[in-house]
């Protein structure tokens, strides 16, 4: 956490963000900093210091123990000690205890995963057996002994590549049809409620029309738009074609936002869309008057 406090991990998914966005705030210097180690350091670090963890661990077994820590009958004493002593998930370590030979085989494993730990520093394919490994070793010791490392486990996300992940996810929605918001680009609020729209449709699927400057388009995808509603409510056209307006439009994109879908059992509680729609309808009708005063066009 410490890591994350001195990082521009912010600049990404985070409520600062934003809160940034609906300010005004843009990503200027973003792409720059990307190009440097920015934004690459502080993931780095977590890896050190999550390796270093491991690896502190298994020399300390070899310091203290030596090869007796798996030749030994340690590994049988202390899945049975722990059934009684914890409480684990499962009694599977009392069955693993009556054969020998397997408690000093998960001994050994244990040993080398966490004596070669470092090596998912430096290569990538070790990284893929080694990392995981250490995650069901954890997972192992709380099915097995009772002794919980929940907390701990949240670290093994920092090892997920997440750009690969949604860009994958990316390719895979490609062949699926859009969302449209038809959108007032004249308008600071509605620019902010798109820009925060584009951050969180990590799948890429929904496009954007401004009224304005797109509207030769609109109207030929769309003909039964009408500019001037599209001034007074926002309005999203849907995969089946359906034209959803201000609240209603935007819990309809809640389906295709994956950060939505956690909004969408609060979106559909009965009054849920009554009072929706009026704050909406108050927002709207405040920010013409105080912010928008557009011409309308026929």
């Amino acid at each position: 956490m410490g890591v994350m406090a001195f990082s521009r991990c912010g600049d990404s998914w985070s409520v600062d963000r934003l809160i940034r966005l609906l300010r005004g705030w843009r990503d200027a210097t973003k792409m720059s900093l990307m190009l440097s180690g920015e934004y690459t350091w502080p993931v780095r670090l977590v890896w050190v210091l999550f390796i270093l963890v491991f690896f502190g661990a298994g020399m300390s077994k070899i310091r203290h123990s030596g090869l007796e820590w798996i030749f030994s009958d340690n590994m049988r004493y202390l899945l049975i000690r722990h059934h009684y002593t914890h409480e684990p998930l499962t009694s599977w370590g009392l069955y693993l205890a009556q054969y020998n030979w397997l408690c000093q085989l998960l001994a050994a494993a244990t040993l080398v995963v966490e004596v070669g730990s470092p090596l998912a520093l430096f290569s990538h394919k070790l990284r893929l057996i080694i990392i995981p490994g250490l995650f069901f070793m954890q997972i192992g010791i709380w099915t097995l002994m009772g002794v919980q490392f929940l907390a701990y486990l949240f670290c093994f996300l920092f090892w997920i590549p997440w750009d690969r992940l949604v860009r994958w996810l990316r390719m895979r929605k490609e062949g699926k049809r859009k969302y449209f918001i038809l959108y007032d680009g004249t308008c600071g609020l509605c620019r902010t409620t798109i820009a925060i729209i584009r951050s969180l449709d990590l799948l890429r699927r929904v496009e954007y029309y401004d009224i304005f400057s797109d509207w030769l388009e609109i109207q030929r995808q769309f003909p039964k738009v009408n500019q001037n509603s599209c001034l007074d409510e926002m309005h999203v056209v849907t995969t089946e074609g359906q034209i959803a307006t201000g609240f209603d439009g935007y819990r309809s994109l809640t389906w295709v936002i994956p950060l939505g879908w956690l909004a969408l059992p609060f979106l559909y509680v009965p009054g849920a869309p009554l009072i929706g729609r009026i704050a909406y309808a108050a927002m709207a009708s405040r920010h013409r008057r105080v912010s928008c005063p557009l011409p309308r066009r026929g």
